[in-house]
């Protein structure tokens, strides 16, 4: 019977591998800048129609002719839904409320939100003090800086 015959082994190398291309004498040439003024900075992203926000909703920004009454009256219906009637009572979500609208919405807004939420507090202790009368008996009105 015959045997197979072994395969026969691929030759050996027996140069040194190939050595990469040798450097040149001269240094690398650096692109030519202009010394007198630094590039511009690169510009600014475009404007995004629509951020998203969390929990999946998105903001979209808006024109207002009367950006005051618009917060204004979209905190009266957020305190609406939360029955909120006493400021120290509620303030930890009045707060939150303020930090919210403030966090959510550009800079060149904030005067209008923080207008907004002032004259909310100031209808809160006013509804308060109609409800309880403090001034009919000669009481005083104590507002915290808190508050304020």
């Amino acid at each position: 019977t015959p045997t197979p015959s072994p395969t026969p082994a691929p030759p050996r190398r027996t140069s040194p591998p190939p050595s990469p291309p040798a450097a040149s004498s001269s240094p690398p040439r650096a692109a030519p800048t202009p010394s007198s003024t630094p590039p511009p900075p690169p510009p600014p992203p475009p404007p995004r129609r629509h951020r998203p926000r969390r929990g999946g909703g998105v903001a979209v920004p808006t024109y207002s002719p009367d950006p005051f009454a618009d917060f204004r009256r979209s905190m009266q219906e957020m305190v609406e839904a939360r029955e909120v009637h006493d400021v120290r009572e509620s303030w930890d979500y009045l707060h939150e409320l303020l930090m919210c609208y403030l966090s959510l919405n550009p800079k060149s807004t904030h005067k209008f939100i923080v207008g907004a939420f002032a004259d909310l507090l100031v209808s809160l202790m006013t509804e308060k003090g109609r409800r309880e009368t403090p001034f009919a008996a000669g009481g005083e009105c104590e507002v915290s800086r808190q508050c304020v």
